[in-house]
């Protein structure tokens, strides 16, 4: 079984917002559903905490990078343990956990707010039950996406020219809600143009649906990658 690091992980987190599952089971959500770590070899939040092999303690939510498991000290006994992913158009650090929205659903919510409400940040670490889960910060290439954008045209014809790279892009523009997760395919043809040019005029630029290196790296700082 293949563990999940980076933006797979941050897909596999966001597609369970809004859902009413794992009340009151943090770990097992962001050991399982998330990192796809097995097997489990801690029961609590606390537990994976205190076994980690590389933890990073810190009280400031901003300073917790993306796609890593954060832990909180809610004053109970299991304490709390959720993922991080992206940041929002205020640059505060973005996290996906259970029981934080209405009903007790899946949400997606600031850090600093959870910390605020439910107790401060212990600090994240790099490992999970005993598998390493934080990957370095993904970075895209300007020009490949631009040349995929540029150059591509059937999303069913030849081989993409760089899907790594505009797979990147694709899992934000689904995680914006602009692009179906069912047209992720790898190629930056005219549906994904479409979408991309939406985006362009949500983050308040000229939309013309071709990236350039401010609005994918504005793209990047929401979803947990860089543009260079």
């Amino acid at each position: 079984m293949t563990v999940r690091t980076g933006l797979a992980a941050g897909a596999a987190a966001r597609e369970w917002i809004g859902r009413a599952a794992f009340h009151e089971m943090c770990k097992a959500f962001t050991r399982g559903a998330v990192f796809n770590v097995e097997p489990s070899t801690s029961a609590t939040a606390i537990q994976a905490w205190e076994q980690a092999h590389h933890q990073h303690p810190t009280h400031d939510p901003e300073a917790v990078p993306a796609f890593v498991p954060v832990f909180l000290n809610t004053h109970a006994t299991a304490e709390h343990v959720c993922p991080t992913v992206g940041r929002d158009h205020h640059g505060h650090r973005l996290v996906v956990t259970t029981d934080g929205g209405p009903g007790g659903t899946i949400a997606l919510v600031r850090l600093s707010d959870l910390a605020a409400s439910w107790g401060p940040v212990i600090g994240w670490t790099e490992d999970l039950d005993g598998q390493r889960v934080w990957d370095t910060h993904p970075f895209i290439s300007i020009d490949r996406l631009r040349e995929a954008a540029l150059h591509e045209g059937d999303e069913h014809g030849d081989p993409p020219l760089h899907p790594d790279v505009v797979g990147v892009i694709e899992r934000a523009l689904v995680a914006e809600r602009l692009l179906a997760p069912r047209f992720v395919n790898g190629y930056f043809g005219p549906r994904k143009r479409r979408a991309y040019a939406a985006w362009q005029t949500r983050a308040g630029y000229t939309g013309t649906g071709i990236p350039t290196l401010a609005d994918a790296s504005r793209l990047g700082v929401r979803h947990g990658f860089d543009v260079r």
